[in-house]
This record gives structure tokens, C-alpha cells and sequence, in this order.
């Protein structure tokens, strides 16, 4: 069939022998608009289908677009040579979010997205808000989030871009600097609530290499179990300060009890600072090393740190 020039839209690679897979052709895919006031409501979740469109330069920008109007803002100097586009963010939050929704960017760059939103709110009389995060390049002594990101926001709600003057945005902006750390120390501190909401937050499947989300479990009886993960495995969570941290025989049977009342597996995931029980069907996580490893934090820095564990 590739013989004749007939190439399928499904095929099973060049000898027709692998797994099925679909082909775009560059012909298949259709220049022009998609929706542009297309967002998710309660009765209507999902879009059941959206052709395969591409958008022409002059209706998402490019790269060099977004360098230029950084530069027109902020002025030269800025070392950023990859900003997205404009129009790209503007058309992208159309389409995705309502006139009164909530866009996060947890990699804010330069502040396009901010930008675009406060853009659309003026043009559009919408009231679209922003979370935007930004730590900067702090290894190289340059945390920009001030210097460039909210400067950039700044100057484009007051009008006062550097190339001259332009029509201010309305809207506004606080802007926050987090001072403390998620560390082991930080960790060890922690109130039980607020280690369990950690352990929640920040669970790692290592056997799937997945974040499954566990399933938080309320209960005023439980005096250890605090959540079920996929599996309808209960997790606990020792904790009562550093010196009454240790997993022994006497709370494993308190914690098998618990799980038993709870309808979930004879399985247990258990944290707590000590492990002075060892048995089959008990998985054991240190505290505060294996919370920081599933936060993907480095461990080797830290004073409660020991290698091998």
C-alpha cells in the first residue's frame, strides 16, 4: 500500500508489523481560528472534539514577538531570548478560561501571563485573576521575580512602558515573597495536621513512579490512619514530636486494628521518625527524609541526613 502512494491515517509502522499508531500529515492539518470563548462549565466538562487546527504567526506571535514587546516594557538588558508571545498567552486563556476564572503559572518567567491576562480583563471587561510564581535564578544571584516579573506588570498597569507611554491596564497585584523554607527542619516542627497534610501533598508511588493522590481520611477514631492510597491500603502517620516518634510491635497492632475498621488491605504505610518493628507488610518512611524525597528535595545538605537510609 505505501507503494502505491496510499498512506493511512492509521498504520503499524514501515513493515506493518508495530503497534498501531495515527499519522498527522501536514495536509490534514487545517490553518485558521479555533474557538476563542470555548470554557468549561459545569453541565459541559470537556470538549467532546477539537480539530486539528495551527495557528499562522499573525494570530499567536512568535518568539522574537515576545522578546520585543519584554524589551518595549522593561527595556534592553533583560537576558531573556525565548518569551512567549502576546497573543499566544491572550488566545490560550480565552479559549481555557472563563471571564471570571483563576489562570496559575507556577514558572512565570517574564510575566506574559499576567501581561495577557490584565490585557483581556481591559479589552474584554472580563475579571480574570492571576497567581503567578517565580523564584528567579537565585544560583546566579538574580531572583527577577521584583527586578523583571512584577516590574513588568507594573509598568504595563501604569502605562509607563519603557519605549514611551501607552494606555494604562486596570487591575492590580500584591506581590508576596515566601520566607520559609520547606526543609527538614521546617518538616520536624510541624504540628501533626500539618506533617499529615505534607505527607498528602507530597506522596510519591514509588513502585508506579507515580503521584497517585491518596484519599485524606477524617475520622476522630483514627488515632494513626490518615489516608488510603490506590491500592485500598491504609497510610500512618507517628508523629507526636521527636521524642515520641517510633513505630513499634504495640502500634502496629493499633494501626492493623485501625485499618481492619476501616475496610482497607492488611498492607500498611507507615511514617514516623523510627522504625523499631520489621515485618512483611509494612512499608516504613522515615520522616523527614522520605517527605523531602518525594518533594524532590536534594537530602544530602541536610543536618538529619543519613546516608544509606
Amino acid at each position: 500500500m505505501l507503494e502505491r502512494g496510499s498512506w493511512p491515517f492509521l498504520w503499524f509502522g514501515r513493515d506493518g508489523l508495530g503497534r498501531p499508531r495515527v499519522k498527522t500529515y501536514l495536509a490534514r492539518v487545517r490553518k485558521g481560528h479555533v474557538p476563542v470563548t470555548y470554557w468549561a462549565d459545569e453541565e459541559y466538562q470537556y470538549p467532546e472534539e477539537l480539530d486539528s487546527t495551527s495557528w499562522a504567526y499573525t494570530e499567536s506571535g512568535r518568539s522574537g514577538d515576545g522578546v520585543n514587546e519584554l524589551t518595549q516594557v522593561v527595556g534592553p538588558g533583560h537576558d531573556f531570548n525565548t518569551v512567549k508571545p502576546l497573543k499566544l498567552f491572550e488566545k490560550l486563556i480565552q479559549i481555557w478560561c472563563p471571564p471570571s476564572g483563576l489562570v496559575l503559572d507556577p514558572f512565570a518567567g517574564s510575566g506574559t501571563t499576567g501581561h495577557a491576562v490584565l490585557s483581556l480583563n481591559d479589552e474584554t471587561d472580563a475579571a480574570r485573576r492571576f497567581v503567578l510564581i517565580e523564584q528567579g535564578r537565585p544560583e546566579r544571584g538574580d531572583s527577577y521575580a521584583r527586578s523583571l516579573t512584577a516590574d513588568r506588570l507594573r509598568r504595563v498597569i501604569r502605562g509607563k512602558w519603557v519605549d514611551g507611554a501607552n494606555t494604562p491596564l486596570s487591575g492590580g497585584f500584591h506581590f508576596y515573597t515566601l520566607h520559609k523554607k520547606v526543609d527538614a527542619e521546617a518538616l520536624l516542627s510541624m504540628e501533626r495536621h500539618e506533617l499529615a497534610d505534607a505527607i498528602v501533598g507530597s506522596y510519591l508511588d514509588a513502585g508506579r513512579r507515580r503521584r497517585d493522590p491518596l484519599v485524606r481520611l477524617e475520622d476522630s477514631h483514627h488515632t494513626y490512619l490518615i489516608a488510603r492510597n490506590a491500592d485500598n491500603e491504609g497510610v500512618f502517620l507517628v508523629w507526636g514530636g521527636l521524642g515520641s516518634s517510633s513505630f513499634d510491635e504495640e502500634l502496629f497492632e493499633t494501626c492493623a486494628e485501625e485499618a481492619r475498621a476501616a475496610g482497607l488491605e492488611p498492607r500498611y504505610h507507615v511514617y514516623a521518625r523510627l522504625n523499631l518493628y520489621r515485618t512483611s507488610n509494612v512499608v516504613f518512611y522515615p520522616i523527614p527524609d522520605h517527605i523531602l524525597m518525594d518533594m524532590g528535595l536534594d537530602l544530602r545538605g541536610e543536618p538529619f541526613y543519613e546516608d544509606g537510609e
